[in-house]
């Protein structure tokens, strides 16, 4: 076959479902052309390319969207196809193949492109484009019809209406009404409710259009009749997501139709009772998930929020709970462990030098030292190395559980980042605990002697160390040694908290808001501490140490789960204790600093 006959074959072509179909036949004719050096017809063949290979976005009704851009796009900013880049002898070639082609599709393609761009270069004005493009539209819609292509037939539709009523050409839009009544009634004999949605909205996008004229009460109430079978249907058959999307649909329908507040709420109250049922069948699986259980509940949850339905929130509230706490119990969250290698040789450089002292120095030194704590900015330049390195990771939405609920869900983009940032902190921080801290306190307790005393002489002799805080330190330090960790724990970390609080008191600092008159409230520790002067006072790398290890939820939050009871047992272990212990002997490097001035 000759390349003239391939060219034109393509214009005998009777159906393809895709436009990008016909690019790939271009595509032969283009590099045929290209080995018999026939100039034109490459250049041609490179211009259908080009408008064939466009992607078109099914169009909203009423947007501004726009309707082709590229197939791909990269970072350096490189399109394919690049209408920008498109010149006015490429435009004047696709007004040319408009008038000549016999090819419905592509005078569909052609007229589509040109309405859309075609005054760039003054082609054709757009009511006359318009008479050639609903037309083949619609004849195309009825062809996909027939090849069973739904969703290609929809699409035509959608974007039919959307030119139709930017025209306000209510010829055209009556005969794409008449079109919606028909399939409508096809599918309601024929049970099909699948696609009855989509024509619903293409329906209501006519009646809340100036042209809604041309939709009789009548096809309206048979619209809404249709769409009452149909989410009866899905909510029997247990397709809860489709069954919301129809009670959402129907809400609108009903507002049109001013079917009354009770209606409204009778299906606002079924999509939560959906939600809850999902959270049951989840779809019909053998082995149910509590995770994907308490997922439809908060759903739910939020649904009934929106709606004021303040009983049904507190009800979602103890279904969630139960379901967490159903996770944590019932081994559905697995642990993920990895092993780090850290030569001893490495351990023992960072500790020779606080046994090449006394212990009272070990413990000045410990007290000057930074080792032990992560960077911030390493550690966000970490995150951002794992960011790009492993994008996907990212796009997951993440959340954590504690204590039978959730207590962090990712919303914005940049929690994501914040939430990766805290894990690498803490683990960074627990590597360094674990592996050196703990191991530097059990050799200056072996082989130098250290005990409470030399601790708490070091502590006592602070100057900004209240006296209302003395005596529970040193029962919080002497449980330690006792090895009374859970004690020690619930009497140093509120006791950190207070001295944090004193200290600034002394250096001259509010640490209170007026409540109801002339009262005095202490700020909580976490707005306390996100306050620019308490953190630029603190200096960066310890207010980050102070904020994760106390207060922070994705963090350790010590504080807040000692002082509200949450803290596990488990939790409440030797190393933990050192940590706490290692805070109040930073504190001691704090001093009020007089101005000369």
């Amino acid at each position: 076959m000759s390349i003239y006959e391939k060219i034109k074959a393509i214009e005998e072509v009777k159906y393809l479902k895709y436009m990008h179909d016909f690019a790939d036949m271009y595509k032969n004719i283009r590099d045929e052309a290209k080995k018999e050096d026939k100039s034109d017809i490459f250049k041609n063949a490179q211009y259908e390319i080009e408008i064939l290979t466009l992607h078109a976005e099914t169009p909203y009704i009423g947007s501004n969207s726009i309707r082709f851009i590229p197939k791909y796009e990269l970072k350096n900013g490189t399109k394919f196809p690049d209408i920008d880049q498109f010149s006015e002898e490429q435009y004047r070639y696709y007004e040319s193949r408009l008038e000549k082609t016999g090819s419905s599709f592509l005078k569909e393609r052609y007229a589509d492109f040109l309405f859309e761009h075609g005054d760039k270069f003054g082609v054709q004005n757009k009511y006359v484009l318009s008479q050639v493009l609903l037309p083949s539209l619609l004849d195309n819609a009825s062809t996909h019809l027939v090849h069973e292509e739904y969703d290609s037939f929809l699409e035509n539709i959608a974007r039919a209406i959307q030119v139709s009523l930017k025209m306000r050409n209510q010829q055209f839009t009556n005969l794409i009404k008449e079109q919606l009544v028909k399939q409508l009634k096809e599918l309601n004999e024929s049970q099909q409710y699948d696609w009855v949605l989509e024509i619903a909205k293409l329906f209501r996008a006519i009646e809340e259009s100036p042209l809604s004229s041309v939709i009789e009460e009548e096809d309206k109430n048979y619209c809404y009749e249709i769409l009452e079978k149909s989410r009866e249907y899905f909510f029997q058959n247990k397709r809860y997501e489709i069954h919301r999307h129809f009670c959402v649909e129907l809400i609108e329908w009903s507002k049109i139709l001013s079917k009354g507040e009770e209606t409204i709420k009778k299906c606002l109250l079924e999509i939560g009772m959906s939600y809850e049922l999902e959270a049951e069948h989840q779809q019909g699986r053998e082995k149910k998930s509590s995770m994907v259980k308490a997922h439809f509940l908060e759903r739910a949850l939020h649904h009934y929020a929106n709606i004021g339905e303040k009983n049904k929130i507190d009800e979602m509230k103890i279904l969630i709970r139960q379901s967490y706490e159903d996770i944590e119990s019932n081994g559905e969250l697995s642990p993920i462990s990895s092993e780090l290698s850290i030569p001893i040789t490495t351990i023992n450089e960072i500790l020779n030098p606080f046994f090449e002292v006394d212990v009272n120095e070990a413990i000045n030194l410990i007290s000057r030292t930074s080792t032990f704590i992560p960077k911030p900015e390493v550690i966000a330049e970490q995150t951002k190395m794992q960011m790009e390195g492993f994008p996907l990771q990212f796009l997951i939405n993440k959340s954590i559980i504690d204590d039978g609920k959730k207590i962090i869900q990712e919303v914005e983009q940049d929690d994501s980042f914040n939430m990766s940032f805290i894990g690498n902190y803490v683990m960074r921080l627990q590597v360094g605990l674990e592996l050196i801290l703990v191991r530097l306190f059990d050799k200056l307790v072996g082989e130098k002697g250290l005990d409470s005393d030399i601790l708490l002489n070091k502590i006592k002799s602070w100057e900004l160390l209240d006296n209302k805080n003395e005596e529970f330190v040193e029962r919080g330090i002497r449980r330690f040694f006792e090895g009374d960790y859970i004690s020690s724990l619930h009497i140093l970390v509120p006791q950190f908290e207070s001295c944090i609080r004193r200290m600034f008191v002394k250096s001259g600092y509010v640490t209170t808001s007026i409540k109801k008159g002339i009262a005095q409230h202490e700020e909580t520790f976490n707005e306390f501490l996100k306050r620019e002067d308490i953190k630029s006072a603190l200096g960066e790398v310890f207010h980050k140490l102070v904020q994760i290890v106390m207060v922070e939820q994705a963090g350790l939050n010590l504080r807040n789960r000692i002082a509200h009871g949450l803290i596990t047992v488990a939790e409440c272990k030797k190393s933990i204790n050192i940590l706490v212990i290692y805070l109040f002997l930073l504190l001691t490097n704090y001093r009020i600093v007089k101005n000369e001035d």
